[in-house]
């Protein structure tokens, strides 16, 4: 193995086990308390942020979503760290 798929190994295994976290944390979320978004107006150098209680969000349609894309880019990984 060289020294670059070593350096690729390290950060595809440190991405499987951040991800591995974040999923385990969306299976196990019930609700939204707050979600906090970001917007500009002209320039994307001038956004700001706003906090909201998250009332009109659908938090199951938002979990699944979720979910899907995170196990997505799980399954990515695996695969890549599975092929060096």
């Amino acid at each position: 193995m060289t020294d670059e798929q070593l350096k690729r190994g390290q950060a595809l295994k440190s991405s499987i086990d951040r991800l591995k976290g974040k999923i385990e944390y969306w299976e196990k979320a019930t609700n939204i308390i707050e979600i906090r978004l970001q917007y500009s107006n002209a320039y994307p150098s001038e956004s700001r942020t706003f906090t909201d209680e998250g009332y009109y969000v659908n938090f199951e349609v938002l979990k699944t979503l979720t979910l899907q894309a995170m196990r997505t880019e799980l399954e990515k990984f695996e695969k890549e760290y599975g092929e060096l």
